[in-house]
Parts: structure tokens; C-alpha cells; sequence
């Protein structure tokens, strides 16, 4: 009897066929509206809900399963802690290593909190995981399975459980990450396992969980990214490039090309690539790290074989997994020697008048002493790079410089400029000056800031995670990278400690103003790309055009890929 009921649609009014001639007009935006009382039979119909057969459409809210009661924090045995986890920044332990699985775990010494993540790699059993149609049909599977599963991921989202499936196309790699409370994150972690495997049973039935409309919002999500990489800015445009001449994969894609295979893909191939139950393979990689006993940890590494086999019988009797493909490593091309690369490109957003120059020096696998010393140099330029380039030459307003690490192990510094006022050809010519400029200033600095500089890195290397997601993140990535070196940035650390400024003046020398480099230059519109003139630089590099990165990093050496290393399995039981 008391309610105020707003009531719009875009299909109301004219549109819905009603006469509108009685209708009042908004003052500002020219929109129709009215104003009427709800009708007596209307009324009590609401006001008599039982009596009308109302009542069985009205319930309160289904129990959230998902919510924790259990907020207890794990205490292992002292010997287990004093042996494995003495310290907060212990690493992960394998405690499964077979041919199915490979279990990693830790509790959370660090935060002590009752949470807990859940992390799982599932290898992609297809040829070239890294063509434009692996990636762009594991991209639209998993885009699938998040949206089949907001059934229930909301409700375990509102207690405090998030998960979600992310491709990894340049791994071979489909990865599923689960994070929150830890009380019921095995059962939610579950249940996404289980409705992955109800979709492939589903999908016998012309998959009545991808029906054209869900398909042509995922399609069309994926459009998008594609077009908003192209209105993006310019420095996004040269990096694109740098990559593009840096991976050597079989089967190379343009955004371009990828677009028209999207364009191409129908249900029918997504539910193809579903059949194929990539799920159900071997060789799948768990971290639990968090508040969770070893024996729940085993428990959720046992019971996921199961659920991808549609089985609930022990392990030993059920049937063997189907054998996955090796894990794909990331080749890097190897740069060739004393050469200068110039490549220059125009942007593709036609109203973007930005240009960009992008200097790539790369220093290829390097020793924890080398990579310390790199990084030392990183930082030493951070600072000098913006106030020059940008505050005193005004070359740009974006200036940004990174060590970049290429397939886990191929390291590189990288220097890059935006700006409109500049071209790139200026831009790039006052950027190799600025090289210059900073090996005079680290001659001329005085050792007590020399080492207050490398202090401060060092203090940075050290620094605690800020929490167990963060934690969490680093160990997985030794983990999927198979380096297991969990300790690599405090080891770099320990080695930055007896860098001198001797040793950061040879890596400028040899790499950096004596080394071979990639200029990458993007011109924005307007403004006409000069021709590059090959021949012998100042420091007695060549200069040589680069007309198709694509082809550049198909045809050269590579750098060998990182040894595989043992790992060691412990068992926390005994």
C-alpha cells in the first residue's frame, strides 16, 4: 500500500505501441515518461500472495554453501616446522611426484591467516599451443567455463572464495586459480572442476551450456580486446613488435590474422577442442600454500584426478590418465652480434599523432653475479631517464625503462619514449646520448652514493611480501617455469652486495654502447617514415633494417633452453 515503483525499458512507451500523447516530457533530456497508480486487482494480488498461487515463486535465498565456519589456524608438528618451514620465506615442498600429478605445499608462515590458494596447471595436449587458433580457442574456453560457473561463483564470491580459470597460451597451459578462505576452498575448487567436466558431458548434446547467444557474447568480448589493442597507445604498438621479433614460435600470428581466424571459429570448434577432455591428461602441476594441513592438500591432489575421470574409485583402480604432451618452453631468439636493428612501423589508431622509440639491449642468459649487476644498472637510470629525457629534453611524457626477461631466462634492457613533439628518428638519436651521459655520471659519482644506490636495491630485493596472494604468485612462477629456484632473488641480492661501479661500467661498455641492440620506432599519423640507412654506426656495430619481425625471429639462432632440474619429493608424514 506504500511503494514507489520505478518501471523502464528501452521498448516502452511508442515503441511498446501505446498512445504516449498524455505523457509528460523531461525539461533536460527530451524523455517521455508518466506517472500512474498500480491497478486494484494488481494490488491485491501482491497484497494476497498465498491465495493466488504467488507464494510459490517467493523464497528466501538458497544457503550459501560456501561460507566458512571453521576459522582455525593449521599448526604443523615442531619437527616438521623446524625442518621444511623454519622460516617465513620458506619455499614450497613437493609432497606428490608421479606421472599423474606434482603437489607442491606449504602452510602460511608468514601471515597467519585462514586462507588459502589454491593454484593448478592442466598441460593442453595440442600441437602448437602458441598458434593464433590454440590461443584464441584456449582463450574462448576458458572465457566459457568462467561464465558457466557464475551460477555458483558469485555465491562463493559473497564468502570470500574467488576463482577463475586464464589460459597460458606461451606455456601450453590452462590454469585454474582458486583463492580465500580456506575453510570450503577445496569444495569450491571442486565444484569448478565438476562443472568443467559436466560442460564436456553436456557438449554430447550439441552443448546446451554454449547456445549461439553465449557464443556471440564470447566472440565478441574477444573482438574487443583485439580492437582496443589497436586504439591503444603507441608504446603498446612497439612493444608488440619487440616481442614479435623476440619469440620464435612455429606457427607466427599477426593481431590481424588472429582477428580473421576469431572471425572464422564456430561452436562447433570450441566444442571440438572440449571433446578432446584436455583435462584429463597427465602431468598436472598443484600448489596449495596457505592454512591447509599436508593430508588436505593430498586429499585435493587425489580427488582431482578423479573428478577429470568421471570416476570416484581409488586411484590405483581406476583407469590411467591419458599421457599429456611435454610442457612447451619459450624459445628466445639469440641477437645477432655487433648489429644495430632498426625497425620503424606507423601506429594503427588513425587519430594518435604520438610517436615512440624503444631501445631493446639484450644481454641473453646471464649469472645470478650478471643479473645482479643488470639490475643494479636498472636502477641506477631509473631516475636520470626521467629527469633528462623527459623533464629537461622534454622528448616525450611517457619515459620508462625495464629488465626484461624473456622465456625465464633470456634477460634484456629496455628504454622507451613517448611523445608528440619529437619524432622517434630524434628521440632514439637522444636516447643512445643519454647512454653516454650516464656512464660519465657514474664515473663521476662518489662511492658513498654509489653504494647508498645499491643499499637501497638491495633493501628492495629483501623486501617481505605484502601478502600470501603475492607470496603465492612468486612461488607458482618457479614452479611453472620448472627452475625451482624459489630463493633466486635473495641469491641475486647476496651477489649485488660485492657489485662495484667497475663492474656496472663494463656492462655499459660491452652491452649497452659496444653491443647489439633493437631500436624499434613507431611514427604516428601524420608523419612520414624515413628510410633507414644501413651501414657501419659510430660504434662499429651495423646498422641494418628490420622489415618483418615476424620472419627476424623465424630465422635466427636461438638461445638453448634452461636445464631441467630434479626435484626432490619429502614426506611430511614422517
Amino acid at each position: 500500500e506504500n511503494m514507489l515503483m520505478f518501471v523502464g525499458a528501452p521498448e516502452y512507451g511508442k515503441e511498446a505501441g501505446e498512445d504516449t500523447s498524455s505523457w509528460q516530457t523531461d525539461t533536460w533530456y527530451g524523455t517521455q515518461y508518466r506517472i500512474t497508480t498500480v491497478e486494484q486487482s494488481t494490488s491485491e494480488k501482491w497484497q494476497n500472495p498465498v491465495g493466488n498461487q504467488l507464494a510459490s515463486h517467493l523464497h528466501l535465498p538458497h544457503p550459501n554453501e560456501f561460507l566458512p565456519s571453521d576459522f582455525d589456524l593449521v599448526t604443523l608438528p615442531e619437527n616438521t616446522m623446524k625442518q621444511y618451514f623454519s622460516k617465513k620465506d620458506s619455499p614450497p615442498v613437493c609432497i606428490q611426484n608421479d606421472s599423474e600429478i606434482q603437489l607442491w605445499y606449504k602452510p602460511d608462515t608468514a601471515f597467519r591467516m585462514p586462507k588459502v590458494n589454491i593454484f593448478v596447471s592442466f598441460p593442453v595436449p595440442a600441437k602448437d599451443p602458441t598458434s593464433s587458433v590454440g590461443g584464441v580457442v584456449m582463450s574462448l574456453w576458458t572465457e566459457w567455463q568462467n561464465e558457466v560457473a557464475n551460477v555458483f561463483a558469485y555465491a562463493a564470491s559473497m564468502a570470500g572464495l574467488h576463482g577463475e580459470w586464464a589460459p597460458n597460451p606461451k606455456r601450453g597451459t590452462i590454469e585454474l586459480h582458486v583463492s580465500g578462505y580456506s575453510h570450503k576452498a577445496a569444495l569450491f575448487c571442486r565444484r569448478l572442476l565438476e562443472t568443467t567436466v559436466g560442460t564436456t558431458a553436456a557438449s554430447d548434446d550439441d552443448a546446451p551450456s554454449l547456445d549461439s547467444e553465449l557464443w556471440e557474447r564470447l566472440v565478441h568480448k574477444m573482438c574487443d580486446q583485439y580492437q582496443s589493442f589497436f586504439m591503444a597507445q603507441v608504446y603498446q604498438h612497439a612493444i608488440y613488435y619487440m616481442d614479435q621479433s623476440l619469440e620464435a614460435v612455429p606457427t607466427p600470428r599477426t593481431i590481424e590474422q588472429r582477428m580473421m581466424e576469431l572471425e572464422q571459429l564456430t561452436i562447433a570448434d570450441l566444442i571440438a577442442f572440449h571433446k578432446k577432455n584436455f583435462l584429463s591428461t597427465s602431468g598436472l602441476q598443484i600448489m596449495v600454500h596457505g592454512n591447509v594441513a599436508p593430508e588436505q592438500a593430498i586429499e585435493l591432489g587425489k580427488a582431482i584426478p578423479q573428478i577429470l575421470r568421471g570416476s570416484s574409485e581409488p586411484i590405483a583402480e581406476a583407469p590411467p590418465l591419458k599421457a599429456a604432451a611435454p610442457t612447451l618452453q619459450q624459445r628466445i631468439v639469440q641477437f645477432p652480434r655487433d648489429t644495430s636493428l632498426v625497425f620503424r612501423g606507423k601506429s594503427w589508431n588513425e587519430e594518435n599523432t604520438n610517436h615512440c622509440a624503444l631501445q631493446y639491449y639484450p644481454f641473453g642468459i646471464v649469472d645470478l653475479p650478471t643479473n645482479a649487476c643488470l639490475s643494479l644498472l636498472r636502477h641506477l637510470i631509473a631516475e636520470p631517464a626521467y629527469n633528462q629525457l623527459r623533464t629537461q629534453e622534454q622528448l616525450g611524457y611517457v619515459v620508462h625503462s625495464q629488465l626484461k626477461t624473456s622465456g625465464d631466462h633470456v634477460k634484456a634492457l629496455v628504454l622507451l619514449v613517448q611523445g608528440e613533439a619529437k619524432d622517434p628518428v630524434h628521440m632514439d638519436e637522444r636516447m643512445r646520448l643519454f647512454w653516454q651521459s650516464v656512464r660519465t655520471q657514474l664515473v663521476e659519482m662518489p662511492d658513498d652514493e654509489f653504494l647508498s644506490h645499491r643499499k637501497a636495491l638491495y633493501e628492495n630485493f629483501m623486501e617481505s611480501k605484502k601478502n600470501l596472494l603475492q607470496e603465492s604468485a612468486s612461488h607458482w612462477n618457479h614452479i611453472t617455469n620448472q627452475t625451482y629456484h624459489f630463493d633466486r632473488i635473495p641469491d641475486i641480492a647476496k651477489h649485488l652486495q660485492t657489485r662495484t661501479k667497475q663492474d656496472v661500467l663494463q656492462l655499459i661498455d660491452r652491452c649497452i654502447l659496444y653491443g647489439s641492440s633493437l631500436s624499434i620506432q613507431m611514427f604516428g599519423q601524420g608523419t612520414e617514415i624515413p628510410e633507414i640507412i644501413e651501414g657501419n654506426a659510430e660504434n662499429g656495430n651495423r646498422t641494418l633494417a628490420l622489415s618483418d619481425p615476424i620472419e627476424f625471429g623465424r630465422t635466427q639462432s636461438l638461445h638453448p633452453l634452461p636445464p631441467t632440474k630434479e626435484v626432490q619429493m619429502v614426506n611430511l608424514h614422517s
